[in-house]
């Protein structure tokens, strides 16, 4: 019987009778008793670091072939920096995820005797509109995989067998509009409440009166107190807004997008993907790019000296953020959570700084970076005092197949939730009673795992992450966090919270330069890198575990910890350091 290589579940109602072989997101006990699978979803041949290079200049090379490209189609003339900046929140993950896809593939060919690939034929290939629809897509479309996989197979030459009359996957949307309001609506009451909402939200538009305007993008700041201070020195804190007028109808122009396969490449990979993006480039790039231009253009803060952004809200604000910098705006890209700085891999970061003027870091600022405390890590938490809850945060299992290849962890490490199921095992049952998981915001993942742990633990509860991860600190007596370099250990180590973080690969996970305190985080037993033993510890430190963290020695390790990657202060101590910064930043260049 040939065997038929498949890596998504897009066709589980599909009859066929040859083995189908699931993707290394498909959960061991969702598939298991259907479906046939690799052991290994992938098999590494090379070093990590192999792979790091390769995916960077897979990137590097994306960017500039679509740089030249979107200037041909948009009949502009931008420089390759202002292409990324608008590319970079998109293109990254896709690159990685394209890839890792590539890579399961061949391994797999190369495993299989005769493979059969089973693809989506073209004309069933969809075009996302947006680049948050298409994160969606990888991360919880079975079908949008297969596509993904259909076209690395079909560039390849593989042997294929065409499906028809494909069926959606079952698998709800990743974050449905309920869902999204929901969550939006409890960020906006809590962060009205504690005053962190940039009070120019709810002020008129700012005047194009010249260049003594800061802009302020999502930073997770309180900026009344800030606002006042830049006054008296004659500046103007303002938060740009834009128009939010629906798109107009528009479907995506094949013809345009079959001129970027024109490009010829001395990598096939990068021939290939470059190929994928016909079909895979959002249509707000392409199709609706002169919308989102005309929307960031009519943003009433014309010159602003100093453009602050945590993160980018949406495409029109990192359009207008490109155009301000090409006019002598400086921009200021600022950490807005963990892994910066400590994990081993982490291209977001690189292009951070590279993009901006001035990058400001947590604690951890190399050659002309700025430290600064961090407006996201202010304490709002209690000192003492105490929830009933064990909080167990999840990792995001899609990433998972990305960080343990371009980490070089061993890739006979299982696919799944495995290492939370062990722990849940060796934990006692009161403490499971206890328990909430935090899951990351996949739905697709989700589900999957409540229906695993349903099953095997129906005292657990779940927490989908509706709302922010506060709520779920002011709750817990003890954290758990199942991976390192993450947002949650850095928030509760500056509340002063009793937390274990879960580590099991630390020496391909973490940077050289932070390893060392990790390892001094493992000795007092912080960072564990095995289940029963976080298990026995969590059981051990259950009834008291404030007195636990508050052991001289381990409080000094955590401290030194916090001093190089979570550096908090309170809020005017904050306000004070960022008036500051802010000030002289304003002074080094202005808009002509």
């Amino acid at each position: 019987m040939t065997v038929t290589f498949l890596q998504t579940t897009a066709i589980a109602d599909h009859s066929l009778h040859d083995v189908l072989i699931l993707g290394c997101w498909c959960l061991p006990e969702e598939s298991a008793t259907i479906h046939d699978r690799l052991p290994v979803p992938i098999r590494f041949e090379k070093s990590a670091e192999y792979y790091r290079e390769q995916r960077d200049y897979l990137y590097y090379s994306t960017v500039r072939t679509l740089a030249g490209w979107l200037n041909e189609v948009h009949h502009v003339d931008r420089p390759e920096q202002y292409w990324e900046l608008i590319l970079f929140t998109f293109l990254e993950p896709y690159v990685s995820d394209f890839y890792i896809r590539s890579l399961i593939l061949e391994s797999a060919y190369q495993r299989i005797s005769e493979p059969c690939v089973l693809i989506l034929p073209e004309s069933q290939y969809s075009v996302p509109v947006t680049a948050s629809d298409l994160s969606k897509r990888i991360k919880t479309s079975d079908r949008f995989n297969l596509q993904i996989f259909s076209q690395i197979a079909t560039a390849a030459g593989m042997r294929v067998r065409r499906l028809s009359n494909v069926q959606a996957s079952s698998y709800p949307a990743a974050i449905g509009p309920r869902r999204s309001l929901l969550r939006s609506a409890y960020a906006l009451a809590h962060r009205l409440k504690r005053g962190l909402v940039s009070d120019s939200l709810m002020s008129p538009p700012a005047d194009r009166s010249g260049g003594n305007q800061i802009a302020l993008l999502p930073t997770h700041f309180s900026t009344a107190a800030l606002r006042k201070l830049l006054q008296d020195e004659g500046l103007a804190l303002s938060t740009p807004t834009f128009d939010g007028a629906s798109l107009p109808e528009s479907a995506p122009d094949l013809n345009l997008r079959y001129t970027l396969a024109r490009f010829t490449f001395d990598s096939r990979l990068q021939s290939r993907l470059v190929s994928s993006l016909v079909h895979n480039l959002p249509m707000d790039f392409v199709e609706n790019f002169a919308h989102h231009l005309g929307a960031a253009k009519g943003c009433a803060l014309s010159r602003p000296s100093v453009i602050v952004a945590g993160f980018f809200a949406g495409l029109q604000s990192q359009i207008w953020a490109a155009e301000k910098q090409l006019e002598g705006s400086r921009l200021v890209l600022v950490q807005h959570g963990g892994h910066y700085g400590e994990g081993f891999f982490a291209p977001r970061e690189v292009i951070e700084r590279r993009l901006s003027d001035k990058f400001v870091t947590w604690g951890w600022a190399e050659e002309e970076d700025e430290n600064l405390p961090a407006p996201r890590l202010q304490p709002f938490h209690s000192a003492g005092s105490r929830g009933s809850k064990l909080l167990y945060v999840m990792r995001e299992l899609s990433r998972l197949p990305n960080y343990r290849m371009l980490n070089g962890c061993s890739s006979e490490q299982p696919c799944g939730p495995l290492p939370e199921i062990k722990f849940f095992d060796s934990v006692a049952v009161e403490i499971r009673r206890r328990t909430v998981i935090r899951l990351r915001t996949d739905k697709r993942a989700s589900v999957s795992i409540q229906r695993v742990w349903a099953r095997r633990y129906p005292e657990l509860k779940i927490d989908e992450g509706v709302r922010g991860i506060r709520y779920a600190l002011a709750k817990a007596r003890l954290v758990v966090v199942g991976y390192p370099c993450s947002t949650t250990f850095l928030e509760c180590l500056t509340q002063d919270i009793p937390v274990i973080v879960f580590a099991p690969c630390l020496r391909v996970t973490v940077r050289p330069d932070a390893l060392l305190l990790y390892e001094q985080l493992a000795d007092v037993g912080i960072v564990q890198t095995e289940c029963a033993e976080m298990a026995s510890l969590v059981e051990a430190i259950w009834n008291d575990p404030v007195e636990w963290w508050k052991e001289p020695g381990r409080r000094e390790v955590r401290e030194q910890f916090k001093q190089r990657f979570a550096w908090a202060a309170d809020l005017d101590d904050t306000v004070g350091w960022w008036r500051s910064f802010l000030l002289r930043e304003s002074k080094r260049r202005m808009p002509g």
